[in-house]
């Protein structure tokens, strides 16, 4: 947000991003990677609101938007100790979003109550 605000932030950011897109595989231009980080700083929140919200869709979105920062980071750098971080965080994420416990707390409220075990969260509010 601070290289939005500060023009001279933004010329330095700038230059760094085209320092790194030089060495990548195929140089993405600044602007896209701001637009990605503030888009994605919304979706992150929305996602994170209704997946508390047992909102299955919230969950996908999350699990498509991750991918999208993986891919965007490997077309940016390339593998570097950056990707493998975030490709870490992402299959963490990943395997608690597709925990059995959690596909059980993401079904439809339409789908059969007696096969949907209570979570913890319903349970501290009884």
């Amino acid at each position: 947000m601070f290289v939005l605000l500060d023009p001279q932030a933004y010329r330095h950011w700038r230059e760094f991003a085209d320092t790194i897109g030089a060495n990548a595989s195929i140089a993405v231009p600044a602007t896209v990677h701001m637009a990605h980080g503030l888009m994605g700083s919304c979706i992150w929140c929305v996602a994170g609101v209704f997946m508390l919200r047992a909102q299955n869709w919230a969950r996908w979105l999350a699990i498509i938007w991750g991918l999208s920062v993986l891919t965007l980071t490997w077309l940016t750098i390339g593998f570097a100790l950056t990707w493998y971080t975030k490709l870490i965080s992402y299959a963490v994420m990943l395997f608690f979003l597709c925990w059995r416990p959690a596909r059980e707390f993401f079904l439809p409220a339409a789908c059969d109550a007696s096969h949907r075990r209570p979570s913890r969260l319903n349970e501290s509010n009884s």
